[in-house]
Parts: structure tokens; sequence; C-alpha cells
């Protein structure tokens, strides 16, 4: 069957799990829908964006997010407290086109409906604007809530999904069943986030700027990290970090390779690890240019990971890589609990010490053999799991539902 499917809602590709979101859900649905083409319309939010090639299918076309202090951005601030037609207007209506030429428009993005970021209006304008389109919209691969203390928003975002979002994929079990409590388990769905799909990309010594060693360790720290670690004592935070590093390099004596797997990951990381990188030279900086694919494949032939960033746990998930997740929200547990039934490689943020991370790696290069074996099994699962999402689109264009 050929058809055009939009993407909607995601970060722009200086967010390598942003895009390794894209590119699984392309692998999910070129797998599914055959001979179909894709517009991306993700948020962009720069001036200048990373390029990528994802195929002759698709075509880029991004939801310009006006610059802070333009006159645009001060009207969109007022309207992301007063109107979500508004919103719609000043986002989504040069989009219009896209929107009625597409059979359905597919809201990504991992974190979009949760309090991570702030209220998310501007998603729930997007899915209003969508549904006036009278287009059928679908939530693909998210996490949802949870909405502590905020019960009014709560009471609106169900109405919101219930009324104006036709179909509902989340990418682990805690989201699932917080839906079904809410009455929403006709329209849910669980399946793996969209980024176990996507296939590692080999790269050369050129591209990587290093020969890679025979054996490393893989790295990941983001600054976000401080806001639950540290109390938002980001020096702190940098301190935990360095040492963190220096403790697992002077153990193992192993070349360890620093993954920036978004943007500012790779100034953070620069800043914080500065007395690291400068003691010890087999402590190397991935260029960040490197798209997401090509990460993964750096990851995949570690010997473990160790990483804060969602997607690049994922990255060694589903590449059988023994990993410990640094993590701070709903959707780490939620990985770790589905993957392993436990947290048992899951370091949540007010557990997170240097001896703590020290510790944990110990764990998994002695268990190292077991992980990649239950990762093979679960990898096949969610390999399964995320093409039956794309059957379950299916059956519902199919069977005219939405029509």
């Amino acid at each position: 069957m050929s058809l055009k499917f939009m993407f909607m809602g995601n970060g722009d590709y200086k967010n390598n799990g942003c895009e390794a979101i894209t590119r699984g859900t392309l692998e999910v649905l070129r797998d599914t829908f055959p001979k179909s083409n894709f517009i991306d319309s993700y948020f962009f939010y720069g001036l200048k964006d990373k390029e990528n090639f994802l195929g002759k299918d698709i075509i880029t076309k991004p939801v310009h997010y006006p610059q802070r202090w333009t006159f645009k951005w001060i009207v969109l601030q007022i309207a992301l407290k007063t109107s979500d037609t508004m919103i719609g207007k000043l986002l989504y209506s040069g989009h219009s086109k896209y929107i009625d030429k597409s059979a359905v428009v597919l809201s990504l993005g991992g974190d979009n409906y949760s309090l991570d970021y702030g209220v998310p209006r501007r998603f729930l304008s997007m899915g209003n604007f969508i549904k006036k389109s009278k287009k059928p919209f679908v939530i693909w691969g998210a996490s949802i809530g949870p909405f502590h203390n905020e019960e009014e928003f709560e009471k609106r975002l169900i109405k919101h999904f219930n009324e104006n979002v036709d179909l509902i994929f989340v990418r682990e079990k805690e989201s699932y069943d917080y839906l079904c409590k809410k009455g929403l388990e006709e329209k849910t769905h669980l399946m793996a986030d969209p980024a176990f799909m996507m296939k590692p990309q080999v790269c050369s010594k050129q591209e990587i700027g290093f020969d890679l060693p025979k054996e490393y360790i893989t790295m990941n720290f983001s600054e976000l990290m401080a806001t639950c670690v540290t109390n938002n004592n980001l020096d702190e935070w940098k301190k935990i970090c360095n040492k963190s590093v220096k403790k697992i390099y002077e153990k193992y004596n192993l070349p360890i390779i620093l993954i920036p797997h978004v943007a500012n990951d790779k100034e953070f990381m620069e800043d914080a690890l500065f007395d690291a990188m400068s003691q010890y030279e087999n402590i190397i900086m991935l260029d960040s240019r490197l798209n997401a694919a090509q990460m993964k494949w750096i990851i995949s032939k570690s010997i473990c990971l160790i990483a804060a960033r969602t997607h690049a746990t994922i990255a060694g998930f589903s590449t059988a890589v023994p990993t410990l997740s640094l993590g701070y929200s709903i959707k780490a547990r939620g990985l770790n609990k589905l993957l392993f039934n436990s947290e048992q490689y899951l370091l949540y943020c007010e557990d997170i010490t240097v001896n703590s991370i020290l510790d944990k790696t110990n764990l998994l290069i002695d268990k190292q053999n077991e992980i990649r074996k239950i990762l093979q099994v679960e990898n096949a699962k969610m390999k399964s799991m995320a093409l039956n999402a794309g059957n379950v689109l299916a059956y519902n264009i199919n069977g005219n539902k939405w029509q």
C-alpha cells in the first residue's frame, strides 16, 4: 500500500535521539507500507541543522520555532498561556498543505507528553490543529506522564487524548498502565521505542577521526542531570562526572570514548571532563557531527556503555551492549523494567554518586556475558513489538476506521 505519512513534533537532527526515532520509524513503516513516502516536519530550533540523508522517500519540511526575543516568539509566549488556536496558527498553519496530502500524521518524540520540559501546550495545539484538518492523528513511541501536582492539566490531556488522538503507541509499560487506568485502553498500544529499529551505520576512520581501539568503554553525560542529581548545582555534577570517568579509566585501563548524543553534550562534557581528558589521552570525545546511526555502530563495538541520554542507552540495549542507565524520568525506569524486569542496571538520579557509578560499572563488566544474552533475546521481542505497531496502524487504515 502506497501512502504518504507526515511526522510532526520531533526535535531536529542536532538531537541524535530525535534522529534515531525518525530513522527507526522509517524502518517500521517502510516494512509495513512499501513504496510509501514521508514528510518530516520536525521542530527546527536553530539557525543551522546537522545535514542528514534519510532516504529518497522522505522530504524535510521543518516547523521553524521562532528565535528567542523575536516578535513572533513573544506573540507565541502569550499564545502558549492563552490560546491553543493562536498557537496552531503561529506554528502549524504553514504546513496545512502537507497535512492535507497525508494519510496519517504521526506525533514523534518520546517526551513530548510529559512535564520534563514544561507544560506541553504546543503539542496539544498540534493535535487540535491536525484534527480540524480531519486527518488521523497518532502518538507514536512516546512516554506519557507522570503529572504529579498537575491535576487540572492531566484532566485536560486525557480529554485531548479522548477527543483528538486516534491511536497512542507508548514505549514502556508504565505509560501503558497509566493510560489504561485513565480509560484509554482501546486506543493505547505498547510498542518498542522506534530507535530499537534503527540500523547501525559503519563509519570510517576518516569519519570518526581516529582508529577505534580493540576494546573500549563508551560514556555519555548530560548537563540536564544536574537538576535532579545535585539539585541544580552544576559544578558539583561536573565533579561527579569527572571523578567517575577517571576512576573507571584507572580501574580498567581501557580507552573511554565519550558520546555527545545531543548537541550540547559535547560542550558540557568537554568542560566537565577537562581534567580527565587532559590527564589521559585515551579519554576521547567523539565528533558530534556523526549521525545517530554512526554513533550506534560505535557504541555497539564497546564492552559497556554508561549513559544519561535515553537514546544513547537504547543504542546500547539494541546492540546487546551491557548498559548502565543514568535516569531522571519515567522512561529510564520503564525501559529497564521492560528489558530486564528489574532496575539493577539503572541508577536513578537520587542514587547517583561517583562510587555508585563505579560499582554499577563493575557489575556490568562482571556480568557482561549474561547481559548480552538477555539483550539478544529481548531485542528480538523489541523488533517484533515495533513491527507490530506498524501492523496495528495498517489494520486501522485498511479497516476504513478513519475514512
